[in-house]
């Protein structure tokens, strides 16, 4: 997920990757303004290119890992498309667990 300052442009990607159901799948929703939302999806078979993070003309990739990823939406039919790296802003780290009253007070 990424937005602007003012919060007039919201940008969600989502990639789903279901390897019981050879199934792997992406989209986008960007909102504008809180006005226009668009919205694209694309899914594909996950075999036999199970390690290809890339839907129709969605694609995912590692700039540096643990440290940075790129993710873009090439030309398609819809007119929206787009290119993100997202940065980190910490080292990668282990998260503890939630304890069991964080849970049941959920």
């Amino acid at each position: 997920m990424a937005h602007d300052t003012t919060g007039d442009c919201i940008v969600v990607v989502q990639f789903g990757y279901y390897p019981n159901r050879n199934i792997i799948d992406a989209n986008v929703c960007v909102a504008l303004e809180g006005k226009t939302q668009y919205v694209v999806r694309a899914s594909r078979e996950l075999r036999p290119r199970i390690d290809e993070v890339s839907v129709g003309p969605f694609a995912w990739d590692v700039v540096d890992p643990m440290r940075a990823v790129r993710t873009t939406l090439g030309e398609n039919a819809y007119g929206v498309s787009y290119d993100i790296v997202f940065d980190a802003t910490m080292p990668a780290h282990d998260e503890e667990p939630p304890s069991s009253s964080a849970i049941a007070a959920g």
